[in-house]
C-alpha cells in the first residue's frame, strides 16, 4: 500500500457526513477531503489495528476543524466552496489541521482560513506564508511568543539600545521574570529559551539578540540575550483572532 485515501465510505467519514445531512455546504466540505491522501509510503509497515487508530485519529481532529468553521459567523456559500482558491486553501488548512496533536491547534487553522476567507484574503500569499508559519510552529511556541508580547506590553520588556546602567539593571530583571513566567507556563528551563527563541525568529515573528559566554577556546554557550517581536507578530495574530476577540 504506497498511498490510503480517506474514504467517504469508511464509517467515521459517513458519520460526518450524516451529521451535515440538512447542510450542503458542511457535507460538500466532507467530500472534498475524500481526495487528501492520508498516509505515504510507510503504511505498508503498518498493521491493520494500527491503521484503524490513525484513521480514527485523523477522522476526530477532521470533525474538530468542520465543528470550528461551522460555529459563529458563518461565512460559508455555495460560491465560495467552488471558488479554487478556497478549495486549496481549505484542503491545505485540512492536511496541517489533522497531522495536529493540540485542538486549540486545530481552532487555529480554522480562525485563520474564516478570517482570511471573510476579508477575501485567501488566495493570497499572506495566508499561504501564515498558514506556513502556523503548520511550522508548536503550540507551546505560539504560548511563548503571547508571554514575550505581553511582558512587552505591561513591562517594556524591549530591549535594543540601553541608554543607561539602571535600564540595563531594568531589562535584566524584566527578562528574568520573562524566562520564570516561560518556565512555569511553558514547562521551559531558563536555559533552553533563547535557543527556543532563535528556532522561533526564523518565521520573522522575533528578534533575537543571544549573549554567549566562552566556557573554552573551543566553544560558546548561550547565557542570556534580548528578544522583542515584530509588527509581523501583530498582523499574523490579527489572521488568528476569534470572533470575541475582533469584537
Amino acid at each position: 500500500m504506497t498511498s490510503k485515501q480517506i474514504s467517504l465510505n469508511s464509517s467515521k467519514f459517513q458519520s460526518l457526513l450524516d451529521t451535515y445531512e440538512n447542510d450542503p455546504l458542511m457535507r460538500a466540505l466532507v467530500a472534498l477531503v475524500g481526495g487528501i491522501p492520508v498516509f505515504g509510503s510507510f503504511a505498508s509497515a503498518l498493521d491493520a489495528a494500527l491503521i484503524a487508530q490513525w484513521e480514527n485519529s485523523k477522522a476526530q481532529r477532521f470533525k474538530i476543524l468542520l465543528q470550528e468553521l461551522n460555529s459563529g459567523q458563518r461565512f460559508l456559500t455555495e460560491k465560495l466552496i467552488q471558488d479554487e482558491p478556497f478549495i486549496f486553501a481549505f484542503t491545505s488548512i485540512t492536511k496541517a489541521a489533522i497531522n495536529t496533536r493540540k485542538k486549540e491547534k486545530i481552532a487555529l487553522f480554522a480562525r485563520l482560513l474564516r478570517n482570511a476567507c471573510i476579508e477575501k484574503r485567501h488566495g493570497s500569499d499572506e495566508f499561504e506564508e501564515y498558514l506556513s508559519i502556523l503548520d511550522d510552529l508548536s503550540y507551546r511556541e505560539l504560548r511563548i511568543l503571547l508571554i514575550l508580547k505581553k511582558f512587552e506590553e505591561d513591562f517594556q520588556l524591549q530591549i535594543k539600545i540601553l541608554d543607561s546602567l539602571e535600564q540595563s539593571k531594568q531589562s535584566k530583571e524584566s527578562w528574568k521574570l520573562f524566562q520564570n513566567a516561560v518556565s512555569s507556563e511553558c514547562d521551559i528551563p531558563s536555559e533552553q529559551l533563547i535557543p527556543i527563541l532563535m528556532r522561533i525568529s526564523r518565521t520573522g515573528l522575533c528578534e533575537v539578540e543571544p549573549d554567549y559566554i566562552i566556557v573554552s577556546n573551543e566553544k560558546n554557550i548561550v547565557n542570556m540575550g534580548d528578544a522583542y517581536t515584530t509588527p509581523r507578530l501583530t498582523d499574523f495574530l490579527t489572521w488568528l483572532q476569534s470572533e470575541t476577540e475582533e469584537n
